[in-house]
């Protein structure tokens, strides 16, 4: 299996993490391409360049090749992809996210929506996530926490897609809690962020300024199956994200049926 490697933070401790993590996986991983972004784009969600080029710098070369990207997370999918760099890949794994992306808020994800590209493009696709432990809503980031429990969670997953591919055009967004302890691989659905006004203040005529919430978690979804809940009793929670073409026209009947129609 080749794999590409990508993710929304640049050159950092959970992509080298992901790249070796990989590359230990003998007999299942022959061969690991990193395409990053060249700064930190966490927030970009699905963003693409489409005014101009963008560049790609090889910064490491050999048996497993890493390589930045001017543009977003998306745009480093394609480059990979769709080009000599990494065409010829069967899994794109976007991560390991310095931060956890639970339930709405992969939606604004770059690590997820570049993971979700992989999967557009054909390949079977990883979105995964370590969360910082102590980190409130809004607060600066902590210290990167270890790495090693969501490495062997990948190592695990990996080595059961050798056999169970996931649905066609699907992403499995992987959410690791803070911690060391074992917990279990858990089938998960994306929890609801609950959302805090911003407060808006005028500054002259005609302008105002948008502020965001005060500091302090808004809340989120706490049933038992959500994400959110998951990763807070301290097990990995597991969501599949599809855009399988049996699920969007099971869609396509419930508008029609919204609409007054089947």
């Amino acid at each position: 299996m080749k794999v590409l490697v990508t993710n929304d933070d640049g050159l950092s401790e959970g992509m080298y993490a992901l790249r070796d993590g990989l590359l230990a996986l003998a007999g299942v991983v022959d061969e690991v391409v990193c395409v990053v972004p060249d700064r930190n784009r966490s927030g970009s969600s699905r963003a693409m360049s489409i005014n101009g080029p963008v560049e790609v710098l090889t910064v490491a070369v050999g048996a497993s090749p890493v390589h930045t990207c001017t543009g977003s997370p998306l745009d480093c999918v394609r480059v990979g992809l769709l080009s000599d760099v990494a065409r010829s890949v069967d899994l794109v794994v976007s991560g390991i996210n310095h931060g956890a992306n639970l339930g709405d808020d992969r939606y604004y994800s770059g690590t997820f929506g570049a993971a979700l590209e992989g999967a557009l493009l054909g390949r079977q696709a990883l979105a995964v996530s370590q969360q910082f432990s102590g980190v409130t809503w809004f607060s600066p980031a902590a210290p990167p926490p270890s790495f090693g429990r969501a490495v062997s969670v990948v190592q695990e997953l990996v080595r059961r897609l050798v056999d169970r591919p996931l649905p066609a055009r699907s992403v499995l967004n992987v959410n690791v809690p803070a911690g060391e302890g074992a917990g279990r691989l858990v089938p998960s659905r994306p929890g609801r962020r609950h959302q805090r006004e911003l407060h808006i203040r005028p500054s002259s005529p005609g302008r105002f300024d948008v502020w965001g919430p005060d500091a302090g978690e808004p809340g989120m979804d706490q049933e038992p199956d959500a994400d959110y809940h998951v990763v807070a009793r301290g097990d990995v929670a597991i969501t599949l994200h599809t855009h399988d073409h049996a699920v969007i026209e099971r869609a396509r009947r419930d508008a029609a049926h919204w609409l007054g129609g089947e």
